[in-house]
């Protein structure tokens, strides 16, 4: 026998040796080793049987627990279906039960475990199903109650009807009480409340039935709180308060047609039909000054003339025909339009604004929309300066742009907004597009945006936009060593201007002489908002680098103007199709017609002058003879006119000519006043050229 392994003698062995001292022993002890083995092996299998039944009791339960879980969430999300959510429930759990392979120990608990899952959803969905079932009843009982007490007074000429209302009233009750809708106090009260809505209808019964009852008594019985949902529209009211009710009615009816006439609606069949003879004939000639103005307005008649002839009415006050007070109220309604931006709407209701918007709907297809559109738009304009409009009441952008422009200066728009709506217009009418803006710095802008689009570069003028939104937080920003936020809006505004005065001089005087000498200051605020935006948006709190954001800022906006300037004019050429030259020859011509204006005509001096044969051979005795001839006397006092016109025109009363933003060419005096205003066009060149 071979010797056993040193490392294990001292080991206990796995299968003891059985000493054996036969060959039947021998066989004996094998078996039993046998007999161990195969019972060691049985062990093992049932736990293993043990161990994955309990895991599949483990996946069984949690996936219980979800059901029950998402069955008590949805019972709380859509209580009105508590039973179908019940039943879904019982059968998910069946099947959990019918498909877990657990043992006869495992298959208990599974069974505990699904049984107190599925009772837990089943009370929450009867008390669910209950409580759906109280709000519906709750709801329909406070619905129906009103109801039921006003059909006891709908009903209450009619015995037999009134008897079946009062009894459905108590069944109301009743049911509301059985339902435990409503307490037994609550029921209490509700049926006090019926015994005092019968006392109520007992005398409002009465009264009815009573001829000579007074209509102060009927009304004082209709007050009652419990009648309160009768009809009472067709009670009798005192007499002497219906009288003078019609009488106002039918003067409130002339004033609705008289103001239907001014805004020119509809004519209202009904009211016209309710007016007296005399008021009818009141109407009728108010109607006819009405339409006396709205004809002259459409045939394009001056509207300076037609303010004048407001002035003139307004001064007679009181002393007005119907008709004057036609022309009065038309012409009013007018002013007001135009002074709340409805110049589009005015227009277009004229024979020529209806011509143009026809004109564009036909070439909006035919050619490039955005052409078709600035052209309407333009010749908008002209309309109305042919009309001698005011030049502030001509805004001809319509009301949907006008609102889109407008929201780009929200804080956080997005500035592209007012970028799109830019680049629909051309440059003449980009300038209406930013005049329609509610607020000076927003139009200013706007104003600098539309000027710069084709210039400079699209994300300064992004930024621009967005440091001059409403409410954009400059709280933060200060200048450095400047505590006081006040001083240091102060401190930047003079280092600002200090900047303007030493780099943009022209335009600033362009600006002061150009008819809105206040944009000055909305300029100054919009690079102030710029400098301030740039210091939040690289951090620069303390503005450190101002130098260089007010800099940069000037890079840009001096590309919006080109100023041409000489003795008495300053242009700026980006508006005007001009050359230095054209501008000067332009601002001669236009200063002549503004001293002509003022009735000091300044006469050139190379005019010839004219004679008769007569004078030009009497001329040539007095020459002959060595004295001044006429025509040397007349020469000499026209030069002489010139001379002394040009003194007191030009050095006492300096006349200064520019270009406004929005087209035209003006002339104004030294006290600011305007002396000459015309729309820039070829044909006034061509004319200033001719002279």
């Amino acid at each position: 026998m071979a010797a056993s392994l040193s490392q294990f003698q001292n080991e206990q062995p796995i299968l003891r040796d059985i000493p054996t001292t036969s060959a039947a022993k021998g066989l004996e002890s094998e078996a039993q080793v046998l007999g161990q083995v195969s019972q060691g092996l049985m062990q093992t299998a049932k736990q293993i049987q043990q161990e994955k039944s309990a895991a599949f009791l483990l996946q069984a339960t949690s996936s219980a627990t979800e059901i029950k879980n998402n069955a008590l969430l949805q019972l709380k999300t859509h209580p009105q279906l508590a039973n179908q959510i019940a039943q879904a429930s019982q059968q998910q759990f069946d099947n959990i039960k019918n498909t877990t392979p657990v043992n006869n120990k495992t298959k208990s608990q599974l069974d505990y475990l699904l049984k107190s899952g599925l009772e837990q959803i089943n009370r929450q969905a009867q008390l669910t199903d209950y409580q759906t079932s109280q709000l519906k009843l709750q709801s329909a009982f406070y619905t129906e109650w009103p109801n039921v007490l006003k059909d006891l007074y709908t009903s209450v000429n009619d015995e037999k009807l009134f008897q079946q209302k009062l009894d459905l009233a108590h069944q109301t009750v009743e049911k509301a009480l059985l339902g435990r809708i409503i307490t037994p106090k609550q029921g209490s009260v509700l049926f006090q409340t019926l015994s005092h809505t019968m006392d109520s209808l007992q005398a409002l019964h009465q009264l009815q039935q009573n001829p000579s009852a007074r209509s102060a008594d009927l009304q004082i019985a209709l007050a009652s709180p419990f009648a309160g949902s009768i009809d009472k529209s067709k009670t009798p009211i005192s007499q002497d308060t219906l009288q003078l009710q019609n009488h106002y009615d039918n003067d409130l009816t002339m004033q609705g047609i008289k103001s239907d006439l001014v805004k020119g609606n509809a004519i209202n069949s009904l009211a016209w039909m309710k007016l007296t003879p005399d008021h009818l004939n009141e109407v009728t000639l108010f109607a006819q000054g009405i339409q006396k103005i709205r004809g002259l307005f459409n045939n394009g008649e001056n509207w300076q003339l037609l303010k004048q002839r407001l002035n003139e009415l307004n001064t007679k006050n009181s002393l007005l025909t119907q008709a004057e007070k036609g022309e009065n109220a038309a012409l009013q309604h007018l002013l007001d339009s135009f002074h709340s931006g409805e110049y589009v709407r005015i227009i277009q209701e004229t024979p020529q604004g209806q011509a143009l918007l026809k004109e564009y709907a036909m070439n909006y297809n035919g050619v490039d929309p955005r052409a078709a559109y600035n052209d309407y738009i333009s010749r908008s304009v002209q309309l109305g300066h042919a009309m001698h409009i005011d030049n502030h009441f001509i805004q001809p952008i319509p009301n949907d742009l006008k609102q889109q422009a407008q929201s780009a200066f929200i804080q956080g728009a997005d500035p592209d907004s007012l970028l799109q709506v830019l680049d629909k217009h051309d440059s003449a009418n980009k300038v209406y597009l930013a005049a329609s803006l509610k607020k000076p710095l927003e139009q200013e802008v706007a104003y600098t945006v539309g000027m710069l689009q084709d210039h400079t570069d699209v994300s300064f003028l992004r930024q621009l936009i967005s440091a001059n939104q409403t409410g954009q937080d400059f709280s933060k920003i200060g200048i450095a060593n400047v505590k006081d936020s006040d001083v240091s809006d102060k401190s930047l505004k003079n280092i600002i201007v200090a900047q303007f005065s030493a780099h943009n001089a022209d335009i600033f005087n362009y600006i002061d002489q150009s008819g809105d000498p206040s944009r000055t200051s909305s300029i100054v605020n919009m690079a102030m908002n710029y400098v301030k935006y740039q210091g939040l948006i690289h951090n620069d709190l303390a503005l450190k680098n101002v130098n260089e954001y007010i800099q940069r800022f000037n890079d840009h906006f001096e590309h919006a103007y080109q100023i041409t300037s000489g003795p008495y004019y300053i242009f700026n050429l980006n508006q005007l199709n001009l050359t230095s030259g054209e501008a000067g020859r332009l601002a001669d011509h236009v200063r002549n017609q503004a001293y002509q204006a003022l009735g000091f005509p300044i006469t050139p001096t190379h005019t010839p002058i004219r004679e008769t044969l007569f004078e030009k051979a009497k001329d040539k005795a007095i020459n002959a003879a060595g004295f001044p001839t006429g025509w040397e006397i007349k020469a000499g006092w026209e030069e002489m006119k010139n001379h002394i016109s040009e003194f007191f025109n030009v050095d006492r009363n300096p006349i200064t000519v520019t270009n406004t933003p929005d087209g035209l060419i003006i002339a104004t005096d030294a006290a600011g006043h305007l002396i000459y205003s015309q729309p820039f066009t070829d044909s006034l060149l061509a004319y200033a050229h001719k002279e």
